[in-house]
């Protein structure tokens, strides 16, 4: 989740005998406003309306001040959160490359605090996606993501703030460690993810989402699968089952379950969270990777597998794709 720093106006008892107020200021807190009466909308019209409002007022005061940090940060902070509410895929993509537009102007000013750097790693991360064109690019943009969050944890300041940006620094290395070539960059990648989640998590409860732990227990599989370690398995598992109680409908951790169950052949339990993730699964995107996988191995001998994939002389192989991991 974005932060979200409210600069609001203070009127004294007279606001008739109060000094003429900074007007970039004024602008800031204008747009401060708007952007609350977005986020608070009860229709999308309104919505689009009131963010296209606070951006204009963002936009006065950074032509006004160009060196402001909170004018650049502002604005892009009321880009994305346009971006958010639109369907349009250029259209959301023009807003998100905006808001980087806009935070990299803010890291280029005096004064800039960890939040920009957070809210730019955290972007940069769940949109590697719409702004890559090819897996290349996708990796760049998530190295980027990954040196944004490492500027905000140089600059943080309390353990809170540290730890948030910490988590959603191992979400990143995941993502990159998934999309990396080479299995010694990729192990050292989920090595790294896995110390920052387990540093992350030791300040408060915060921030440990569904998402947060579905990647942990992504990091510790992928450990250690390539180690042959079925205690960094079983801690997978445990990852896993805490991101399914925060989130019975994550079909991602569930597949990721079975997995983690089949690697260390345990065919009920994996069986059970397989059938659980392929009845949510319309696209049958699962169904067609599960038939392939090869972490699936020690499930093909149970019955109720082979019920399941009954059909699968019919499968296209050009239909497979991965969906151990998302950006989400």
């Amino acid at each position: 989740m974005l932060t979200f720093l409210a600069y609001l106006p203070v009127f004294g008892e007279d606001a008739t005998n109060a000094p003429a107020r900074d007007p970039i200021q004024s602008l800031l807190d204008a747009g401060t406003a708007f952007q609350k009466q977005a986020e608070e909308a009860k229709t999308p019209a309104q919505t689009f309306e009131k963010y296209q409002t606070a951006i204009a007022q963002f936009s006065r005061a950074s032509e006004l001040a160009a060196d402001s940090y909170r004018a650049h940060f502002l604005w892009g902070h009321a880009l994305y959160g346009l971006a958010l509410h639109v369907t349009d895929r250029d259209q959301r993509r023009t807003l998100v490359m905006q808001t980087r537009e806009q935070y990299l102007a803010a890291a280029r000013c005096p004064g800039v605090e960890s939040p920009l750097y957070h809210d730019l790693g955290v972007m940069l991360t769940q949109e590697a996606d719409l702004l890559a064109a090819n897996p290349t690019e996708r990796r760049v943009i998530l190295q980027e993501a990954i040196n944004s969050l490492n500027a905000g944890l140089n600059l943080a300041s309390f353990n809170g703030e540290r730890a948030r940006i910490e988590r959603d620094l191992g979400a990143a290395l995941v993502l990159l460690g998934k999309a990396s070539q080479g299995l010694a960059n990729q192990h050292a990648l989920y090595k790294q993810a896995v110390e920052k989640f387990e540093s992350g998590t030791k300040v408060g409860n915060e921030a440990k989402t569904a998402r947060i732990f579905g990647l942990w227990g992504v990091a510790l599989l992928e450990l250690g699968k390539a180690d042959n370690d079925r205690m960094l398995m079983r801690q997978a598992v445990e990852r896993l089952q805490t991101a399914i109680e925060l989130d019975t409908a994550n079909v991602e951790s569930r597949y990721n379950l079975a997995r983690a169950y089949a690697l260390l052949d345990q065919p009920e339990p994996g069986m059970r969270h397989l059938k659980i993730c392929l009845d949510h699964d319309p696209d049958r995107a699962y169904y067609n990777t599960a038939m392939k996988d090869p972490d699936l191995d020690n499930l093909r001998r149970t019955a109720e597998y082979n019920q399941l994939f009954d059909d699968e002389s019919s499968m296209d192989p050009q239909t497979i794709i991965r969906t151990q991991i998302s950006d989400h």
